[in-house]
């Protein structure tokens, strides 16, 4: 929460790793990759890394087949339900307090109304 970057990033002296905004990064990415000619693999989530491949590292993974979906759609799916349980977290969490509120409202009512 304090705007630094994480400790291994700020260790590494090569620059091997990098810690910004996911379109800075991505252009960096994309630059290195270039410049290596090789390819940039993206596992997508809740924090994003990108490794950059050289073309050799690129053609072993489609050897053994590691790159046959852009993205496996088993892990879509339950990233995708991830992100929708999220939603229904909340509002399960706001029509609890909603319910509550109203609950005790009628108590409320009730118990000044039986006393009165």
């Amino acid at each position: 929460g304090e705007g630094k970057k994480p400790a291994c990033v700020e260790a590494c002296p090569y620059e091997a790793k990098l810690f910004g905004d996911y379109e800075e990064m991505l252009k960096i990415g994309k630059e290195r990759a270039e410049k290596l000619e090789g390819g940039l693999l993206v596992y997508p989530g809740e924090t994003v890394v990108l490794y950059v491949l050289t073309r050799d590292q690129l053609n072993l993974l489609k050897a053994e087949y590691v790159l046959e979906e852009a993205y496996p759609s088993r892990s879509r799916s339950l990233m995708d339900l991830m992100k929708y349980s999220r939603i229904g977290a909340a509002v399960l969490f706001a029509g609890s307090i909603i319910y509550f509120v109203n609950w005790r409202k009628k108590r409320m009512s009730k118990i000044s109304g039986g006393e009165g």
